[in-house]
């Protein structure tokens, strides 16, 4: 059975998911900075892998440093450019004229966490990996893998509960979805 094509509409951008867009880009540019700041100092051999208990086990050349802005470099901009395709992610509901320019809102929002999530969590680690690495000792410990994965998993269910959740209904003079629908930049 072939599948409907969903609609290609644009949401409106929100201020809040510009801001996280934002934040996202400085913290990805944060962990090169930290990469440029620190080369000369750091030794031979840094941490490149931390065990459940946030100690280090595992040791690599440094020039490992530079795998934790890289990974991020890919991941990051690959969100941010997803939210201008939105009817390219694969979501729970069907998307149709009345309800995507909802869908796509939800989309965007959390690629737009994500992205953000994902950038601190390596900002993080990379600060984590300079910080042992330089011998000043342990930030995160063992509660690091917890407290840096509940913003993802936390977003992830936010979006699950509102995706199946019906939009509220759209004021009279309001410009509603299928409104919005013929418009598509």
């Amino acid at each position: 059975m072939k599948q409907k094509a969903k609609p290609r509409v644009h949401p409106p951008p929100s201020r809040i998911g510009r801001a996280l867009n934002i934040a996202s880009i400085l913290c990805l540019a944060a962990g090169f900075v930290l990469c440029i700041v620190f080369w000369g100092r750091l030794p031979d051999r840094i941490p490149i892998h931390f065990n459940a208990a946030g100690e280090a086990d595992g040791w690599g050349a440094r020039g490992m440093i530079w795998l934790l802005p890289v990974i991020s470099t890919v991941l990051v901009p690959g969100m941010l450019v997803l939210q201008r395709f939105p009817w390219l992610s694969n979501v729970p509901v069907a998307v149709n004229a009345e309800n995507a320019i909802y869908q796509y809102r939800l989309v965007n929002r959390l690629l737009a966490v994500l992205s953000l999530a994902v950038s601190v969590v390596f900002l993080a680690i990379l600060i984590e990996t300079l910080m042992v690495a330089l011998g000043e000792g342990s930030l995160l410990g063992g509660w690091m893998l917890p407290v840096l994965l509940a913003p993802t998993v936390g977003a992830l269910g936010w979006y699950l509960i509102s995706a199946f959740r019906r939009p509220a209904r759209v004021a009279p003079g309001d410009s509603s979805d299928a409104d919005q629908l013929s418009s598509d930049p």
